[in-house]
């Protein structure tokens, strides 16, 4: 019987103050601008796949790729996100909602796993369900204080010149 391990940690060896980092967190900011504009005190409705589609436009720009038109599971998955989503704007049913509010980020995580292709495995083998939970917990708790050293890192740069 095989083990089934856990992805490997990425190599962190790039400098944290690139430009692309700085455009991440820029970018990164204004997603959390948007979410609070969008959905603070506001039913979901149309914000939802508003949010949803800046969210995959910063997704793309990040990965500098062009969504193809091609019919793969990634792409029908990414569909079937969208008109999930969408689905906020035309019903209200409560049950549904909240199925919609669980689903929806994690098929967002599955499908931008496949995009960037951080998964070992493919997405009908077992060992993809522990590269979703490991993209939906671990990953974001270990890069949780890059943003802060980017800044500190850019702030020293900027003392020191």
């Amino acid at each position: 019987m095989a083990l089934i391990s856990l992805p490997q940690i990425e190599d962190t060896n790039d400098t944290i103050a690139n430009k692309k980092n700085i455009y991440l967190l820029i970018g990164s900011l204004a997603l959390g601008l948007l979410f609070n504009l969008l959905f603070y005190e506001k039913p979901l409705g149309l914000s939802y796949p508003l949010y949803l589609l800046s969210l995959y436009s910063f997704v793309f720009w990040n990965l500098k790729k062009r969504p193809k038109l091609k019919f793969t599971f990634t792409g029908l998955l990414g569909i079937s996100i969208v008109a999930l989503s969408i689905s906020y704007f035309f019903f209200s049913n409560p049950i549904f909602a909240v199925l919609n509010f669980l689903m929806i980020p994690t098929l967002f995580v599955a499908h931008t796993l496949l995009l960037t292709s951080n998964s070992r495995s493919k997405w009908f083998e077992a060992q993809f369900l522990l590269d979703l939970l490991y993209g939906m917990t671990a990953r974001p708790l270990r890069h949780i204080l890059k943003p802060f050293s980017l800044i500190s890192t850019k702030i020293k740069s900027r003392a020191n010149s």
